[in-house]
């Protein structure tokens, strides 16, 4: 019962979920950084995604900035495995939204993208995703690259 609680506070918006955002933030850490469970972690950058492209830029960079790194590490291992291209699709809509939220990580990024891009091995459809995440970031925030 209390977690259906928490939920529907979290839910709710506003001062419930400024009131919640520890909370929260801890959820998804814990969960972005879940070793053994590959699944947990790509649900969490689903979303994470969701929750921080319902936040103002500047906020999300001011309390999120620490999950940029954990959040790449995910989306590379899910796009090595090519199981589930959900958590690309979410940080593609969330470079969309708020490229300059992954700064910290954009080096990373890129580097990982032409490893993906350039390697033949990878079906066409996870290199063009790949390939629509440099593009996005390249057209939202040019400065950046």
């Amino acid at each position: 019962k209390q977690w259906y609680q928490r939920r529907v506070a979290i839910t709710a918006g506003g001062s419930a979920q400024e009131n919640y955002l520890g909370l929260i933030k801890e959820m998804l850490f814990a969960s972005l950084n879940d070793p053994d469970h590959p699944n947990v972690r790509f649900s969490a950058i689903r979303a994470t995604c969701a929750f921080l492209t319902g936040l103002e830029e500047a906020e999300a960079k001011l309390h999120f900035s620490e999950f940029v790194k954990p959040m790449l590490k995910g989306v590379e291992d899910c796009v090595i495995a090519e199981d589930d291209d959900g958590p690309l699709k979410s940080f593609v809509e969330l470079a969309e939204k708020m490229p300059k939220f992954l700064r910290p990580g954009v080096d990373q990024l890129i580097e990982f993208a032409l490893r993906v891009i350039a390697n033949t091995n990878f079906a066409d459809n996870w290199r063009q995703l790949v390939l629509e995440l440099v593009i996005t970031i390249c057209e939202s925030a040019p400065a950046m690259i």
